[in-house]
């Protein structure tokens, strides 16, 4: 069994957070030195501070149901003790998961559900739904951008976080502010 060491962060936090972060982590648009305590809905409460913070990030699932949302916490306290991983197999679960999202297309017959592990993969399958549907090369894509360590995701991922030098993209990239990208959605 692997130990995992305890950190002392009393006398060097900032050190610490500045040599372990990743720059391509999320933590990097807070307060460089904020550690959440917890969250809850759409709060985040930093260590030794009353007042929470409202999460503008939102994160994974945190985005559509907020964060620890009760129910949720109370499906996947029942469902981990069966599987921990419903990827990797079938269950009677996925299965139903599945017909029910090919039931809700406008055309259901023949159809396949694909569930990606994490947003490099989702992003890769998003690209690729995209161009077969629109019959175009030309992806938007914001500046200051992370979207995985893929072939795809990094030709969209902004240069500052991959090393695009060895990159052959087969797509015409068009990075853009978010304001250019609000003012083209008006």
């Amino acid at each position: 069994m692997i130990e995992i060491k305890k950190i002392s962060m009393k006398n060097n936090k900032n050190d610490l957070i500045t040599k372990l972060n990743s720059p391509l982590d999320e933590t990097n648009y807070y307060k460089p030195d904020a550690l959440i305590q917890k969250t809850k809905g759409i709060y985040a409460w930093v260590e030794g501070e009353k007042t929470p913070y409202i999460d503008l990030l939102m994160g994974y699932s945190s985005t559509n149901f907020g964060h620890v949302n009760d129910k949720i916490v109370k499906i996947v306290t029942e469902a981990i003790k069966n599987f921990d991983n419903i990827t990797s197999f079938n269950s009677l679960d996925k299965i139903e998961l599945t017909q029910k999202l090919i039931d809700l297309l406008p055309f259901p017959d023949d159809r396949l559900v694909y569930y990606p592990v994490g947003g490099t993969k989702a992003v890769d399958a998003a690209i690729k739904l995209a161009r077969a549907y629109t019959k175009k090369d030309k992806i938007l894509s914001f500046v200051g951008g992370f979207h995985g360590y893929s072939y795809a995701a990094m030709s969209v991922t902004d240069e500052r976080f991959v090393e695009k030098n060895n990159l052959v993209s087969t797509h015409q990239i068009q990075l853009l502010t978010f304001l250019i990208a609000r003012i083209l959605m008006l």
